[in-house]
């Protein structure tokens, strides 16, 4: 069994195994460095009662809605937000709805999704790359940005990146195909297994951190903290 065989067998089954088990080691992580608040110490000040009348209510909740949009990292960074936003979401969404991801999940499972046409699924990938140029930018250009910057973080990028990049290259038929598809397959299972390990989890697991957990940005008032220290664990792996 050659390489191309491999990448294309064994290897998917043991990067959805490591990737799926990551998924499950690291939510059970998640609870045991956080404990439920406890009820006698509020962690957010008490909300001020809502009026009863619709016409107050409705101005009521459009004020909050505005200030806590003021507070958000879109009214703060609504460029960078809006190209993060889209890179998440298309990061996901390509991979999943690709078509000929779904026809090997049809071919081995019996089962697929609904797939995008392949010249959608090659323009949201360039898309993609494109929101990664500007993470590289900003990386190498800005000075607030790069002098926090450093070979883990281009390591990342360089990862997330390499799956999109043969991929494009693949479906264009650039260099010798066998060989660029082995490398999309190589580098797609090294981005799945890594992915509950290092800071690309954040795109899975920050659900957990915004709703379960207090914070400037989260979406909800939070039910749990971070332990004693355990906060500074997570920062520092994310």
């Amino acid at each position: 069994m050659n390489l191309h065989q491999l990448a294309g067998g064994p290897f998917v089954w043991v990067a959805f195994a490591v990737f799926f088990i990551g998924l499950v080691v690291q939510t059970v992580r998640f609870f045991k460095m956080t404990s439920k608040n406890d009820a006698a110490t509020p962690v957010l000040p008490a909300k001020p009662k809502a009026p009863e009348k619709i016409q107050e209510r409705l101005g009521y909740e459009w004020d909050k809605l505005v200030k806590r949009y003021r507070r958000s990292v879109f009214h703060l960074h609504p460029l960078m937000s809006v190209a993060t936003l889209i890179f998440h979401v298309l990061l996901f969404l390509v991979p999943i709805f690709l078509l000929a991801h779904n026809e090997l999940f049809r071919i081995s499972l019996g089962f697929g999704l609904p797939s995008f046409p392949d010249w959608l699924s090659d323009a949201l990938a360039i898309i993609v790359l494109s929101v990664l140029g500007i993470f590289l930018f900003r990386r190498l250009f800005i000075k607030r940005v790069r002098i926090i910057s450093g070979v883990y973080d281009y390591l990342i990028l360089i990862i997330t990146a390499a799956p999109f990049i043969t991929g494009v290259m693949a479906y264009h038929k650039v260099f010798d195909y066998n060989k660029v598809l082995t490398a999309h397959m190589l580098m797609g299972e090294l981005m799945l297994v890594l992915i509950p390990f290092t800071r690309l989890g954040h795109a899975l697991f920050f659900v957990l951190y915004r709703v379960l957990i207090p914070g400037e940005y989260s979406f909800r008032k939070g039910s749990r903290r971070w332990n004693t220290g355990a906060g500074k664990v997570v920062a520092r792996s994310r």
